[in-house]
């Protein structure tokens, strides 16, 4: 799978109405900007009115996420430049490290590099 750009941020949330359920868009906020759409009405149920509106919220959260999440990497990292190591234990404590080991997973898969 190849590894491309997602859309840029900041994503919206657009809330479920009569014609549609919850989708997320660019900051365009047009249909061509739609980057993605969860539906709940018939004849397509896919998701449960309240999970895909939960659902179209965490997406459309993501580029914010991700972005705090490399900002918390970064200052980590300029801190321990050798990186999340166990030897940094009796710095940083094992809590931090773990929650260190996270972010980066979580940046790792969002960016396809996992």
């Amino acid at each position: 799978m190849s590894k491309g750009k997602h859309t840029p941020g900041p994503w919206i949330y657009q809330p479920a109405d009569d014609h549609c359920g919850p989708y997320v868009t660019d900051e365009t906020n047009c249909p061509s900007g739609t980057v993605c759409d969860l539906y709940h009405f018939p004849p397509v149920v896919v998701h449960k009115p309240e999970e895909a509106e939960a659902n179209a919220r965490l997406i459309a959260a993501a580029p914010e996420t991700k972005d705090a999440a490399k900002a918390i990497d970064a200052y980590w990292t300029a801190q321990f430049p050798e990186g999340p190591i166990e030897r940094q234990f009796p710095l940083i404590g094992e809590p931090p490290l773990a929650l260190w080991l996270q972010v980066r997973a979580a940046v790792a898969k969002a960016e396809g590099t996992s």
